[in-house]
């Protein structure tokens, strides 16, 4: 029996109601559930808690994709507090009067994206944040405190990108009193090491098997990044504990900012969120440009270590982030 808008609440699980709010356009006759997620601020341990909740069975499992016939969309409000925009200016060294959009809108995203992506039945062992698209409107400030406002996610593309690894793309939006959205984003995952039915499933189906990947290709901005003409430069040291500090402000408690976890994972030392490096890339390309930024595309190549000291390079908007040995670690473009 099919659910209507008028019928309200399907059922309810955890701290999570399931709505059916319309046909999807994307996928004509499937229906469209919105989640409604209640906000936690990221300082309290229960926020800390429940991102542990959603990934400690996901990195135990095996891959086993759960690719059903309905769209799912979380939905978050929030109200950004004037003690959290403070901390996220000094955080990343923006001095007054300047005002940068910073990612004040993670506490209230990031809960519902883990959520999405361990619903997919994905081991989180072999996932990788590979990239991050922003799109800013610049008719309006960046979020205000006191403001409130509404997070949406939900998963777009699942595509095969190897033998064994897919491309996971999911797509937040922040929503104003008004409805329009202030800022959009697109985060996309690589999963490795998923199993032969799994991939075998998934090359059955041509939306998911690309020959070619479009916009998703990862590989077509390296050579021109790699080649730019250096126009500016500026060097930063992350600090020690940059990721502990922003998974406080963010809810981003990725095991890979604990220098344990990191040494269990194989590396030698705790390195920040991909969030995170996007923040700098934003501090430093506002530090730079007299526009306001419209849209940030980045690549991210390696892990960014704490302690460890960046230069970010810039030309004819594109940049890149490198170590001390001239390694790439990210890269981009905005405009």
């Amino acid at each position: 029996m099919s659910t209507t808008p008028s019928e309200g609440i399907c059922h309810q699980k955890d701290d999570m109601r399931k709505v059916v709010m319309r046909n999807s356009s994307e996928h004509p006759g499937r229906r469209v559930h919105t989640t409604t997620m209640p906000f936690v601020p990221a300082r309290t341990v229960r926020a800390k808690y429940r991102y542990f909740r959603s990934g400690r069975r996901s990195v135990l499992r095996k891959t086993n994709l759960n690719l059903d016939d309905d769209d799912y969309a979380i939905q978050t409000d929030f109200t950004l507090s004037d003690v959290e925009k403070r901390a996220w200016r000094n955080l990343f060294a923006v001095a007054p009067p300047f005002d940068i959009p910073l990612p004040y809108e993670l506490p209230a995203m990031l809960p519902p994206a883990t959520r999405l992506v361990t619903s997919l039945g994905v081991n989180l062992r072999f996932l990788r944040h590979v990239r991050t698209l922003v799109t800013y409107d610049t008719g309006r400030p960046p979020l205000r405190a006191g403001d409130g406002y509404t997070v949406r996610t939900w998963v777009g593309d699942v595509t095969v990108l190897g033998s064994n690894s897919i491309l996971v793309v999911l797509h937040s939006e922040v929503l104003d009193d008004d409805g329009a959205t202030r800022v959009a984003h697109q985060a996309h995952f690589m999963i490795d090491k998923v199993g032969e039915r799994n991939m075998a499933r998934l090359r059955a189906d041509p939306a998911r098997n690309k020959t070619d990947l479009g916009s998703l290709d990862l590989t077509r901005y390296t050579k021109e990044t790699l080649d730019m003409k250096v126009e500016t430069t500026s060097t930063f040291v992350v600090p020690p504990r940059m990721g502990i500090r922003f998974a406080r402000l963010s809810g981003d408690y990725n095991v890979h900012i604990y220098r344990v976890a990191a040494r269990l994972f194989g590396f030698r030392k705790p390195f920040i969120q991909g969030n995170a490096t996007a923040a700098y890339a934003v501090r430093y390309i506002s530090e730079i440009s007299a526009e306001a930024m419209k849209f940030l595309d980045i690549v991210f190549i390696r892990p960014v270590f704490v302690g460890e000291e960046v230069e970010f390079q810039s030309a004819a908007r594109r940049f890149r982030m490198s170590d001390s040995r001239g390694r790439v670690l990210a890269h981009g473009t905005w405009r």
